[in-house]
């Protein structure tokens, strides 16, 4: 189990998440809190991301939203396989793999920033 999960700067306008708020009458910026209350649920309690359909009624009482789980299978963000809900996606966004890809990520683009940076100095020292 991991302390972390992955949430992107284009997650909050994802069509998904307005679909969701349509669907349920609530706002936007609702949904990605309730969507943060089921990823660190599914992080804390799975393994790949895969649940009993029993749980179904868990999720709507976690998110305090009746019919929370319905609109996540609606939109796609869950689906049923063989008696279980699994949540699309798990292990591109959670897990040690997922926080290890995001971390490489993030160090290599601040690299990269470092040495565009530093081409600039010297770029600026050597025309004076």
């Amino acid at each position: 189990m991991s302390e972390w999960i992955k949430l992107e700067t284009g997650t909050p306008d994802k069509p998904e998440i307005f679909e969701l708020a349509t669907l349920l009458n609530i706002e936007a910026d609702a949904v990605l809190g309730k969507m943060m209350r089921v990823w660190t649920w599914f992080n804390a309690h799975t393994q790949k991301g895969s649940v009993p359909e029993s749980v179904i009624p868990l999720l709507d009482r976690l998110t305090a939203c009746s019919g929370f789980s319905e609109a996540l299978l609606k939109v796609g963000w869950l689906t049923r396989k063989n008696g279980t809900v699994v949540l699309v996606n798990f292990d591109r966004h959670n897990g040690k793999e997922a926080k290890s890809r995001g971390l490489s990520a993030k160090r290599s683009s601040a690299h990269r920033l470092m040495k565009a940076v530093m081409a600039e100095i010297d770029k600026e020292g050597a025309s004076k």
